[in-house]
């Protein structure tokens, strides 16, 4: 086993270095929290406004939103053994992912920590194996960024050997904890010192309390317990409490690293890494001094505006003020003496005049800074760089779109790595078999890879999963962009080019044709994204079509080895004149029929032979033929006619003229 980072003897030691190097570094971010709350400095004049601008606040909650419009989709691999992968996956998204609510939906969690990631630089999870409700499983929750504390000196989470999160318990959490682990001798949980724990029970200190803590003045009690975390497989973490002490004492539980991957289960998202701060920097730290100045200019606005709206007034005189009613239509009356007056102060107005400009050039320095958009800024109010014209709003769209993708790899990122850490703690925790109930699709990709492994879901798509086979790595990879969303109208204009340039190729047409159920998934996603009613009635199922397809296939294949079966006649050569009884219509045959050779017209079945007046058999006849036969018949023509009509058939003479010769022999022949 590799040396440990963190043992007993020195996981004091280690703790006191780690909070001695983040504390300058927590400093400032209780200001990053003020500014992403959108509240006011609490150094402000009291008697101006308490309203801000909230520029930075707005792309704080709005970029992730923006980015991450659902969860991302990807693949678990399980090295060499598909049939893992298939099912490890189905309990990633229909059990993990589903149930993964501690502290809210996976969803909100995920918009909440690009959010904090945003103002802090970085932001941090921990994945772990518990309970709630029914559920017995992986979850991850996000903790506080001042509770998270690097090892000394490094400069990246990942570049961390060593990490400590802090939390705050309450006397109920701990009396949970003794009642769970009370009657195990083989718990890793120390009952006795988790007695003494409780009363160890403190205010938080200032440093420690979240903005709303501080903000509402709420003394905060609770017990301080610190989890030190190592990399390495099977490695120690250690739960203890500085209050109990700064030896083994200290310690009120001890686990082992349950990941077979041996790294930690913590998972840092990061706005920026910039190899100087361990947190990165978030947008407040680039544009926080720039958002407390347009603060200032909107309270100082605010403030001139209520000054002129309802200006000071100069009192001249000895008359009593009480007569000074600033009403309309009243009678003032500041008596007989010509020095009384009364009269508004008058305020210098230019900077009122220059607020507008003045406000939308310091507000488009922190749209720019960020790469994000916002219409509402234009050339005309001091920044040439954001126009409303086409070209510039296209300009601010490509900077937007750059921005909110570098965020949404970042995030994707950090959303592998949990579902990864969450995977593995899940399968490494669970024994024993349990079935699981698969869905459709599921069980079919496991029956595909062949009859063994199709042997292993039941009709009802069934599968018994032995976790103590589950003992590899897993290893999971989203999909590129899958937590973005399209919206209707792009898809409708994408669909709408990629149909345009299909038809202007020939390429991409024949392709369509060669095969046709990509073209019936073109038509129900173009269907599915109009919104018009009833859609449904609209699509076409698919696998019907492929029915219908293999069906038609199949009884043309069948038609072609019927054709082929029946005996066919030898090509006819022209017609020998000689073999024509004479005064019949030879003269109206076409020239090259009267050089057929002699017996070219024996080598034709005789219809009256072959059963054909009777209908009962047309063998060496083709349908056409036959058909062709059938009317001449009904018509009461004679054999010999019918036979002069079905040779010119095969000659390709033209029905018109065929048509026209038989009926002219038939009157010859009357």
């Amino acid at each position: 086993m590799a040396k440990a980072f963190l043992t007993k003897e020195n996981f004091s030691e280690k703790w006191e270095d780690a909070k001695t190097y983040m504390a300058p570094l927590f400093e400032p971010l209780s200001e990053y929290e003020r500014i992403s709350r959108n509240r006011p400095h609490p150094g402000i004049n009291a008697a101006y406004p308490k309203n801000t601008d909230g520029t930075l606040a707005a792309i704080i909650q709005e970029q992730p939103k923006r980015t991450i419009q659902q969860i991302p989709t990807g693949k678990v691999e399980a090295y060499g053994d598909p049939v893992k992968s298939i099912v490890a996956n189905f309990v990633l998204t229909q059990s993990i992912i589903p149930n993964a609510i501690s502290q809210a939906d996976v969803l909100q969690k995920s918009w909440g920590i690009m959010s904090k990631s945003l103002t802090f630089g970085s932001y941090g999870s921990m994945t772990f194996f518990g309970k709630h409700n029914d559920y017995t499983g992986a979850d991850f929750k996000l903790f506080y960024i001042k509770d998270a504390f690097f090892e000394r000196g490094k400069l990246t989470f990942a570049d961390c050997n060593v990490f400590f999160v802090r939390s705050w318990y309450q006397v109920s959490d701990i009396d949970v904890l003794i009642d769970k682990h009370k009657d195990n001798e083989n718990s890793k949980w120390n009952v006795k010192r988790l007695e003494a724990l409780k009363d160890q029970i403190k205010k938080k200190e200032q440093e420690a309390q979240s903005s709303g803590e501080r903000e509402r003045n709420r003394a905060v009690e609770a017990i301080e317990i610190v989890t030190g975390f190592q990399q390495g497989i099977k490695a120690k973490f250690f739960v203890f409490s500085p209050d109990l002490g700064n030896d083994e004492n200290g310690i009120v539980g001890e686990f082992e690293n349950e990941d077979p991957r041996g790294v930690m289960p913590i998972q840092w998202l990061y706005a920026n890494i910039d190899f100087e701060n361990p947190l990165g920097r978030g947008v407040v730290e680039l544009s926080g001094g720039t958002q407390n100045v347009i603060d200032s200019m909107l309270q100082s606005y605010q403030y001139m505006r209520a000054l002129q709206l309802a200006p000071p007034m100069i009192k001249r005189g000895t008359w009593n003020k009480a007569q000074a009613k600033l009403q309309p239509n009243v009678l003032m009356d500041l008596g007989t003496d010509p020095n009384n007056s009364l009269e508004a102060l008058r305020l210098d107005t230019t900077a009122l005049t220059n607020f507008t400009t003045d406000y939308g050039l310091f507000k488009s320095q922190i749209i720019a800074l960020n790469n994000n958009g916002d219409t509402s800024i234009s050339a005309e109010v001091g920044n040439p760089g954001f126009s409303k014209t086409s070209a510039g709003v296209e300009s601010q769209n490509l900077k937007l779109g750059v921005s909110d993708n570098y965020m949404r790899k970042q995030f994707e990122a950090w959303f592998g790595d949990v579902c990864e850490s969450m995977l593995n703690i899940e399968f490494a925790n669970k024994k024993g078999k349990e079935e699981l109930q698969l869905d459709k699709d599921t069980a079919d990709k496991i029956r595909q890879l062949g009859e063994k492994e199709a042997a292993l879901v039941s009709t009802d798509d069934k599968f018994v999963i032995n976790y103590d086979e589950y003992t590899d790595t897993l290893k999971f990879s989203v999909d590129a962009s899958t937590s973005d969303k399209a919206s209707t109208q792009a898809q409708l204009e994408s669909l709408d080019s990629l149909l345009q340039r299909i038809e202007a190729s020939p390429m991409l047409s024949a392709l369509l044709q060669q095969y046709p159920e990509k073209a019936v998934e073109l038509y129900n996603r173009f269907t599915s994204l109009t919104g018009v009613e009833d859609q449904e009635k609209l699509g076409i199922d698919l696998e019907q079509f492929k029915a219908d397809q293999e069906e038609a296939e199949m009884m043309a294949q069948q038609q072609a080895k019927a054709q082929a079966m029946q005996p066919q006649l030898p090509a006819e050569a022209p017609i020998d004149p000689s073999m024509i009884p004479e005064g019949e219509v030879m003269e109206q045959l076409p020239p090259e029929m009267m050089e057929a050779p002699q017996g070219a017209l024996e080598q034709l079945p005789d219809p009256l032979e072959d059963g054909v007046i009777d209908g009962q058999d047309l063998q060496g006849l083709s349908p056409e033929e036959a058909e062709a036969v059938f009317d001449m018949q009904e018509r009461n023509f004679d054999n010999e006619i019918i036979a002069q009509a079905i040779i010119m058939m095969r000659e390709g003479v033209p029905l018109e003229e065929i048509a026209e010769i038989v009926m002219q022999a038939d009157r010859s022949e009357a």
